[in-house]
């Protein structure tokens, strides 16, 4: 018989003190209860590196890195957009609360950890990105639900913007549907019926959630490069040999060949 990674107990009090976690950082940025719009551009705000690549690992969701007083956050693209938000949020948390054990830290959310460090990442992750409050208020609007389908939890998915596990589980969770239905949605979101999810996901508009990404360049990149390359620092031709590794051209960055000078 498999032992418990952690006790009921154990869970519930991880639970509440990344729930308080959540609700501070919420607090101190002004997010209020609402979803958040951009779990990427808020990330960066806060002075880290942002890298979202693909990786060839399926183990592999994201990664968090410290070198000197440079912080640094990967996060892999091959994963569907919705994975990488859960992702994205929960290195916020290692960033906040575990800086003095930071050098590398590899992560695969949502994956039953045995690391409390992991696990309150993945609870701050849940709160941070789904407020229980908030997502009470949203499910009420359904108003009386005689039959809980799949688009009910997709509209949720959309609204809050992460993936359909996620959400499922976050349902399952504040007993707003039951052990059986949560059975019967999540084979939903088994590999035999992806056609099946993405063409729910499509009727609601936002089957990108349940997508890979392009490989998206880091902020600090496009800044850097538009700086250097206006001050002369650097080559057309030299932005345009990096960006290739990204599938860009200088121009989708705001560069236009400048046949006067370079």
């Amino acid at each position: 018989m498999a032992v418990a990674k952690f006790s009921k107990a154990d869970k519930e009090k991880f639970r509440q003190e990344a729930k308080l976690h959540a609700h501070q950082f919420r607090r101190e940025l002004g997010l209020g209860d609402e979803p958040i719009a951009d779990i990427f551009d808020l990330i960066e705000r806060q002075g880290i590196i942002l890298v979202r690549y693909p990786s060839p690992s399926e183990k592999l969701s994201a990664m968090i890195a410290k070198e000197a007083n440079d912080y640094l956050v990967y996060i892999n693209s091959n994963m569907s957009l919705g994975h990488q938000i859960f992702s994205a949020a929960h290195e916020l948390h290692h960033y906040r609360y575990d800086k003095d054990n930071l050098q590398v830290i590899t992560c695969n959310p949502m994956s039953e950890p045995d690391d409390p460090a992991e696990l309150m990442a993945d609870f701050f992750a849940g709160e941070l990105l789904m407020p229980e409050e908030t997502v009470r208020a949203t499910w009420k609007r359904f108003g009386k639900i005689v039959r809980i389908m799949p688009i009910h939890v997709i509209t949720m998915t959309c609204t809050f913007r992460v993936s359909y596990s996620a959400m499922l589980y976050t349902l399952l969770r504040l007993k707003l549907i039951t052990g059986p239905v949560y059975g019967k949605l999540k084979k939903l979101s088994y590999p035999e019926n992806k056609d099946l999810l993405t063409k729910y996901f499509s009727h609601i508009g936002c089957d990108e959630l349940i997508k890979p990404t392009r490989k998206e360049l880091p902020k600090i990149f496009i800044e850097a490069a538009n700086s250097n390359y206006i001050n002369g620092l650097v080559s057309y031709k030299k932005i345009q040999s990096l960006l290739s590794s990204w599938d860009k051209t200088p121009e989708e960055i705001g560069i236009e060949y400048n046949y006067g000078i370079d």
